[in-house]
């Protein structure tokens, strides 16, 4: 009996008894191939994770082949275009000459021996609208090693991360840079300063004798919300505003009176804040006119990192939550809010899951970091959507909190919810069909820096010595300190 694959609403592949899709079938199941080196392409819609008996499912794709077959057994399924390309292998399977009910109607499939190539062309621009989520395949190297690249574009630094195929470090490092703030409540960097930490970092790494052909993919994750003005050149028009950044009082209002509170969380999920990237244009638009005139592209912090190496203008969907242009439920811009904000849709970037690969290292940024032209590049996330990745809190029940300048809880959830009054975050997910709640404060670990800065004449120790020295005395405080109470409202909040 044929083996049916389902593609949803599309297609229906069948592995038939032809000896190549028997002996196709026998191998995965005798392999114990690992459900996480199983993946499938259902129709445009993503990806989901193969049945280990081999039988249901959609287009099956094995991510990391080379573990299992070699190229040259590639041969083995000349009917069934089992081709390693790129690191990375397609069963294209045969198609049943048969028809199968979709959408409430008959759909008629190809005939016997016709192929279908059900990978998606990486998407290179963001001016594209028709491609849809690709997964991303963990490739091997030019040179068989599999090491990924994870950039993060911190507040404080860029960190630049070697990962092995088991997402264990192999070598990091981290190379800071300043924060300007030119009026209370405004926080400000150079994206060329993000930019020129990257180059050194990378370059650091390779000093340390690992080599850039041994990286198969790059990843990207930075700081939320922070705006990047982009002329048509590329050039930088102004100075990025942050995530922390407060100037924006009357344009949340503005945004607010627009759509109204409640038709602001039913269009984007969120309330209009200061820190979200909306109002920052809009501020632009208003006090910086020239610059606002000349832009041709409005780009988050990892996105800028991205359109240096690359060129492509890309965005994923946790990061582009926070600038409250998107539609968080539908995972797509909400081009009802960015027309009646009047922004220009071109000047965004596209959004694509961030599993996607979005582009490709080039020539000219390969001469600059030393990476090797055409490692492909990721979607990524936002800071903390990535790092709930890292952690493995993906699926509900699986709460995480990360200290760093902010302080921020973060909630899986398997659905969009059903329940949003504003009260929290309800932002994308780093990867498809996963949204997550979240809370934040602007300063945590940076209400201890506040602290060490201010007592820096009187204390016994400097730098990272005197963050010990305050932590101890703390310590041994008693419970509740005599009543005294901080509020960390150092940015407002």
């Amino acid at each position: 009996m044929p083996t049916a694959l389902d593609l949803g609403n599309h297609l229906v592949g069948v592995f038939d008894d032809h000896p190549a899709a028997v002996a196709v079938a026998a191998r995965v199941a005798a392999l114990g191939i690992p459900d996480a080196d199983i993946r499938l392409l259902r129709g445009e819609e993503g990806a989901r994770v193969f049945d280990s008996d081999g039988r249901t499912g959609a287009w099956l794709r094995l991510s990391r082949l080379s573990q299992y077959f070699s190229a040259d057994q590639s041969s083995d399924f000349p009917m069934y275009d089992a081709a390693i390309k790129d690191g990375r292998t397609v069963l294209a399977v045969r198609i049943a000459d048969r028809k199968h009910k979709a959408d409430g109607g008959d759909l008629p499939l190809a005939r016997p021996g016709a192929r279908v190539t059900p990978v998606p062309a990486p998407l290179t621009t963001a001016r594209s609208h028709s491609h849809a989520p690709l997964e991303v395949p963990l490739m091997t190297s030019a040179t068989g090693r599999t090491l990924l690249l994870g950039v993060d574009v911190g507040t404080s630094g860029t960190k630049v991360v070697l990962l092995d195929g088991d997402g264990a470090i192999v070598d990091e490092t981290t190379v800071g840079y300043g924060l300007r703030s030119p009026q209370p409540g405004w926080t400000e960097q150079d994206p060329e300063d993000w930019w020129a930490a990257f180059q050194e970092g990378v370059k650091t790494l390779w000093a340390r004798g690992h080599a850039p052909a041994d990286v198969a993919a790059v990843g990207l994750s930075g700081q939320m919300h922070s705006l990047v003005v982009l002329g048509a050149a590329g050039d930088v028009l102004c100075p990025a505003i942050l995530w922390s950044d407060n100037r924006t009082g009357a344009e949340c209002a503005e945004i607010t009176a627009t759509f109204g509170r409640e038709g602001l969380l039913e269009r984007t999920g969120n309330l209009a804040l200061a820190g979200f990237t909306a109002p920052k244009i809009l501020w632009v638009r208003k006090h910086w006119p020239e610059a606002y005139a000349k832009a041709a592209h409005l780009l988050l912090a990892k996105d800028f990192l991205r359109f240096r190496l690359s060129g492509a203008l890309a965005s994923d969907m946790s990061d582009a939550s926070g600038t409250l242009l998107l539609d968080v439920r539908a995972r797509r811009w909400a081009d009802d809010v960015i027309a009646e904000l009047g922004i220009d849709r071109a000047l965004l970037p596209e959004v694509v899951e961030g599993s996607t690969i979005t582009g490709a290292v080039s020539a000219e940024a390969a001469a600059l970091t030393g990476l090797v032209a055409g490692t492909p590049i990721v979607g990524g996330g936002g800071d903390n959507a990535a790092a709930a990745v890292g952690l493995g809190a993906v699926d509900p029940g699986i709460l995480t909190l990360s200290i760093g300048t902010s302080g921020v809880i973060f909630a899986p959830l398997a659905d969009y919810p059903t329940i949003v009054d504003g009260s929290l975050h309800v932002f994308c997910h780093a990867l498809p069909e996963r949204w997550h709640l979240m809370s934040v404060t602007l300063a945590a670990g940076g209400s201890l820096r506040w602290l060490r800065d201010a007592l820096s004449p009187v204390l016994p120790a400097a730098g990272d010595a005197a963050y010990d020295w305050l932590m101890e005395r703390a310590s041994a405080a008693a419970g509740g300190s005599g009543g005294v109470v901080f509020l960390p409202y150092l940015s407002g909040e």
